[in-house]
């Protein structure tokens, strides 16, 4: 874990192996980041099997970014080669839809992608030196600092805030 970044924001444990073989779920138009935590909506048939796949122990999937939100069924071409390695915390199912709450954990680069069974699967390795530096945590704590002094600032003006973005700042 880089130095000056909380434990809190970072799930990705030390004493686990980093995966090779990830199930993927291409993003239309949100690119996720380490450290970010983001509500993310998955409808497409191939995305959800691809989440089911992930959801056993330890709920890791790969975000990557679409190259046209347009693109319904992305192909290879249609997925940047730079993705993000995330953890599920949360996840509700709807009608249409399933709802999660991800953590980005680490850039990586995908180094193939391949069908199985309805859903991509990247081969991937970590991308190095994509990780934050010392210099860039301290920056890092004051806009955490900032953030939660400003949220704070909003649930003092009566704002309707959903329970997502709730447990999201207590972290």
């Amino acid at each position: 874990m880089p130095p000056g970044i909380p434990r809190s924001f970072v799930t990705d444990r030390d004493d686990e192996p980093f995966p090779t073989k990830i199930p993927v779920i291409p993003l239309r138009d949100i690119v996720l980041f380490p450290f970010l935590v983001v509500p993310i909506s998955i409808g497409r048939d191939a995305s959800v099997r691809a989440l089911e796949a992930a959801l056993p122990s330890p709920r890791k999937i790969l975000f990557v970014a679409q190259r046209s939100p347009e693109i319904n069924n992305p192909k290879n071409k249609d997925l940047f080669r730079v993705g993000t390695l995330s953890v599920i915390l949360r996840m509700a199912r709807y009608e249409n839809e399933v709802r999660v709450l991800a953590q980005g954990l680490r850039r990586v680069k995908i180094l193939r992608l391949v069908r199985k069974q309805g859903y991509l699967e990247a081969h991937i390795e970590p991308l190095e030196g994509a990780e934050p530096t010392a210099a860039d945590s301290l920056e890092s704590e004051a806009l955490v600092k900032t953030a939660q002094e400003n949220f704070q600032k909003l649930m003092g003006l009566g704002k309707n805030i959903s329970q997502e973005m709730l447990q999201i700042a207590e972290k």
